[in-house]
């Protein structure tokens, strides 16, 4: 679950450029359509989604001159050839979020 959010929380940026590009573009070829509000809203919003996740994971997370981009942290060619693109959570175990943090007691 944490490298989950790690995950997530890497791609907000990238996440929010593109996906008013991408709610328009699809919003412009479903309105030709024609189809009835609820159907309209449930298409674009659907496919605006899946269309701007798939571009944040493929077009920007995997590149390095798109990562740059983006303003997303570069990934050292190890992380790179093991693929991890960027996801590590950042305190990967709690005994280390308490060594450096004096505000998480130790005591119960």
């Amino acid at each position: 679950m944490r490298r989950l959010g790690a995950h997530l929380f890497d791609a907000v940026l990238p996440f929010y450029v593109l996906h008013e590009t991408v709610v328009v573009v699809i919003a412009s070829f479903v309105l030709t359509w024609e189809p009835a509000p609820g159907i309209e809203f449930l298409l674009i919003s659907t496919a605006s989604l899946v269309v701007t996740l798939l571009l944040c994971e493929f077009a920007v997370r995997r590149s390095p001159v798109t990562r740059m981009l983006f303003g997303l942290k570069p990934v050292s060619r190890h992380d790179w050839n093991a693929g991890r693109h960027g996801s590590e959570p950042l305190i990967t175990r709690t005994e280390e979020a308490r060594g450096s943090n004096p505000l998480i007691s130790t005591h119960p």
